[in-house]
């Protein structure tokens, strides 16, 4: 098996968090804040939570709906995180 680098945003030193992946080419990740990316880690765009929380757990069960929780207790979104 062979595995990819693939470019994360913040810098190299940013906590990591929780990680999950729709698919291929959808997911989101916790590095201090919450990221998404619609095209297998190509390109990331910041997704607001309302929360400086960090995850320690992140589930999405479709595109739309998933939850993050950590040190702030739970959150849930049924858009995706947008």
């Amino acid at each position: 098996a062979t595995w990819t680098r693939v470019n994360v945003p913040g810098p190299d030193n940013a906590v990591w968090g929780a990680a999950h992946f729709l698919d291929a080419r959808r997911g989101w990740l916790d590095r201090g804040e919450l990221w998404r990316t619609e095209d297998g880690g190509q390109t990331w765009a910041v997704q607001r939570t309302g929360s400086s929380m960090a995850a320690s757990g992140l589930q999405f069960i479709d595109a739309k709906t998933g939850w993050l929780w950590g040190t702030h207790g739970l959150r849930v979104t049924g858009s995706g995180g947008q």
